[in-house]
């Protein structure tokens, strides 16, 4: 997907952009304040300010801007709002800098910005690509770009409005369109922001263009979203090529594709390619393995003599090959951004480790580093001995690294885990994993430190259990992954993620729907915003049908791992559904429940968007069921400032919080007597919309004829549930229109069955019990209708 940033975590970001679009785009409110800034009137006067845009700007554009808008403080607040949007997305300038620009020109009004507020902080400001050396001597003109555009905008229907901001390429149509916009860099930012898994973060015309054109694209160079489109078939086409979504056109395997690397005089004309070739040409079994030497070269956790992979790299460019010594060959390799080390370095620091931490002795190591990752040895009040691996900028505590952990107790335990700290991302694709603190569950209760929450990749017994090349092999292999996601190295991407999946679409939400697409998007518009959304209706009207739909359309593909189904019961408690204890092997255990378990995926996957469906919603205790996350779920307590101690917390210190992409969908029986009520803490807290029957719109019939159905069999189900539903609406006094008959009894025809048998099957088996049910003591009321819906 486009929003994946090998340097950096993009979620701070993107979740910046996601609440200004929400409040510039939907509700004209404020950033940084509760006032309503993005208006009208008040962008109208900002342009009148700024006027036409020079050439280039003054060397100081922010000052100048202070300038003219020292004496109108509103403007000045809505300018500082519009510099903080056009320079999120470029990293020319450092976090510092940018909360400089907005914070100083915020100030004029005579009211000082908190610098420590979330859309100011470096996660949010740290940029995800460069704008180029020109962008910054243009921000009038970008400026000027942006306000005119917005009061087009406004100048749609909400209806209009609310449709494009859930049509990607629509919107991007229409944002060509605006004045301006051929000669804006912003525009290619503006796009990634709102729609970040359909733009690519490139803002350089040049690049673009170039890329479409080496992955044989053929554009018109004058049609932007004709190139847009591009990029993304491309994506979707490397993704699946490359089976992984952690894909970068400026890193490799993508960037020498378009860029190709020139065989520079210092290379002697061998490049990374060759030498992956060489890495192939070993693994494959077409060249004699060559024998140990005292270096070696680690890629993709294994290891290789130098000196045979540079001669077989110089076969494979074609050159006549150069008689190279080790240490030479190890040099050429460390040039061209391989890994060498000492063949029997890791061993040793391995076995220093575990003696010491076995013996309780100090912990000290002969180096400092070990593939470029600073190492760091400390044993913790618990006597946990832990070698932690540390990229540049990260530190042990909030950093995020690969550790070795060493257990004391019988038995000793070594653990490899992916320990992320607190204020860090997260590593991708681990939900999956069992925590430090699951694996220790399975052995006793022996303390699992800092580490409890770190996902494990391998886990050994000592000293009997101990494979040394494993845990090696692993080791190695986390480092690669580690330092791809820090530094991204020049070469190929692990083939780890899950498979690209394919994009689902609006229309396709909507094929058997029977609403309209407009109505669609606004309630796909209304989830997001939200977070929280109830589906009600009568039966039949297709509640979980509709509302998987409504969750493919919100993740964009019909992604089934990252939407998950409960179905509430009377008896359905908070130790189901949250965290309770279960009988287990050695008495009764902690366990997570369903919510918390998907939470922690959410949680470790921030890119990516989950949703949660709740069946018969009403049909346990609501209140009882949800506990504390009545007030967690809440769309703005979706962080861990509002965290809380679960009910079974072993401490106050354990605090869980439900993260910001996580969505539920509930799902309620308007007919279903047993129901009780639903209290007001709960209807505050979600959305609630009606689903009514379709019997009244076109893609009903449409959806029946494609079946095979007759159009008077048509015409007589439409007619005849039409008039029973307008009785059963009527009856207010015993029934209402939530018991009203819904369509879906009729929606699956069987094949080659689509005639009067078939109808009168679903009336005999599906409707006239509801019917006998609903006017149970009005048995002629019943009769008429049996008469009524069974007559030709």
């Amino acid at each position: 997907m486009s929003r994946y940033c090998p340097h950096l975590d993009p979620t701070a970001l993107l979740a910046a952009a996601a609440h200004w679009r929400q409040i510039a785009l939907v509700d004209e409110g404020s950033l940084f304040s509760r006032e309503r800034l993005w208006q009208p009137e008040l962008m109208a006067a900002l342009l009148d300010r700024l006027g036409e845009p020079p050439a280039l700007d003054p060397p100081d554009f922010a000052a100048e801007l202070r300038r003219r808008l020292a004496d109108t403080p509103r403007l000045a607040r809505l300018a500082a709002e519009a510099l903080w949007l056009l320079q999120l997305a470029p990293n020319n300038l450092s976090p510092r800098r940018k909360r400089r620009l907005v914070t100083e020109l915020w100030s004029v009004a005579g009211t000082a910005l908190p610098s420590d507020a979330p859309a100011l902080s470096d996660a949010t400001l740290v940029g995800v690509a460069s704008a180029g050396p020109g962008f910054n001597r243009q921000q009038q003109r970008e400026l000027v770009f942006l306000l005119r555009a917005l009061l087009a905008w406004r100048g749609l229907a909400p209806a209009q409005r609310a449709q494009l901001l859930t049509r990607p390429w629509e919107y991007a149509r229409w944002l060509q369109d605006q004045p301006g916009a051929a000669r804006s860099q912003f525009r290619h930012m503006w796009l990634y922001l709102l729609f970040p898994d359909y733009f690519e973060r490139l803002f350089s015309v040049h690049d673009r263009r170039a890329i479409a054109s080496a992955f044989g694209e053929t554009v018109d160079g004058a049609d932007p979203v004709a190139l847009d489109q591009a990029l993304y078939a491309i994506r979707q086409r490397l993704e699946q090529e490359y089976a992984s979504v952690e894909l970068d056109f400026h890193l490799q395997p993508l960037k020498r594709r378009w860029k190709p690397e020139p065989a520079t005089p210092d290379e002697g004309g061998l490049t990374v390619r060759h030498i992956e070739q060489a890495l192939v040409e070993i693994e494959q079994g077409e060249a004699t393995p060559g024998r140990h030497e005292r270096y070696e070269l680690i890629h993709d956790g294994r290891r290789y003599p130098p000196q045979q992979v540079v001669a077989l790299a110089w076969r494979q460019a074609g050159l006549p090959a150069e008689a190279e010594r080790s240490l030479a060959a190890t040099e050429r390799l460390r040039q061209l951004g391989f890994d060498c080390v000492r063949r029997q370095l890791l061993p040793e620091l391995l076995d220093r480790f575990l003696r010491q931490a076995h013996h309780g002795e100090p912990l000290t190591s002969p180096i400092r580093d070990y593939r470029g990752l600073r190492l760091r040895a400390e044993r913790s009040s618990e006597r946990i001995a832990a070698l932690a691996f540390l990229g540049p900028g990260q530190g042990h505590i909030n950093g995020l690294y690969p550790v070795l952990l060493h257990y004391p107790g019988a038995p000793e335990l070594l653990l490899l885990a992916y320990q992320a700290g607190v204020g860090t991302g997260s590593w991708s694709n681990l939900w999956q994993a069992p925590t430090v603190r699951d694996c220790l569950r399975r052995y006793d209760q022996r303390p699992a430190g800092r580490y409890a929450e770190a996902p494990v990749a391998a886990l050994f017994e000592l000293p009997d259990g101990l494979d040394l090349d494993q845990l090696m092999l692993t080791l190695e292999r986390m480092i690669d992954v580690y330092k791809r996601s820090l530094s991204a190295p020049e070469r190929e991407i692990e083939r780890h993620s899950p498979e690209a999946e394919p994009p689902y679409t609006l229309d396709e939400a909507c094929d058997g729907l029977f609403i309209e697409r407009a109505d669609f998007a606004v309630l796909l518009t209304r989830l997001r915003r939200r977070k929280n959304l109830v589906l009600q209706g009568p039966p039949g009207v297709g509640k979980t049908f509709f509302a998987r739909r409504l969750a493919y359309a919100l993740l964009g593909s019909r992604s089934r791992d990252r939407v998950t189904m409960v179905q509430f019961h009377p008896n359905y408690a908070y130790e189901d559904f949250i965290q309770g204890y279960r009988p287990g092997a050695a008495g009764f255990e902690l366990r997570s429940g369903p919510f918390v378990e998907l939470c922690r995926r959410a949680l470790a996957d921030p890119g990516r968007d989950y949703v949660l469906i709740i069946d018969e919603l009403n049909r346990a205790n609501p209140g009882k069921v949800l506990g504390e996350l009545l007030m967690l779920i809440e769309a703005d307590k979706r962080d861990a400032e509002w965290g809380l101690p679960l009910a079974y917390a072993a401490s106050p210190a354990e605090r869980f919080h439900v993260p910001p992409n996580l969505y539920l969908i509930g799902l309620m029986n308007t007919a279903d007597r047993s129901l009780a009520l639903v209290d007001y803490a709960l209807r505050r807290r979600f959305a609630f919309v009606d689903l009514a029957p379709g019997f009244a719109t076109e893609a009903f019939r449409d959806h029946l004829a494609r079946q095979g159905v007759a159009a008077a069999l048509i015409e007589r189900i439409v007619t005849r549930l039409t008039q029973l539903n307008a009785e059963i609406a009527a009856d207010r006094a015993n029934l209402g229109p939530g018991f009203c008959i819904g369509h879906s009894f009729f929606a699956n025809v069987p094949a080659g069955s689509a005639g009067d048998d078939w109808y009168r099957e679903v009336i005999s088996a599906d409707i006239l019990p509801l019917l006998r049910e609903y006017w149970f003591d009005a048995p002629e009321r019943v009769e008429r209708w049996e008469r009524r819906l069974l007559e030709p």
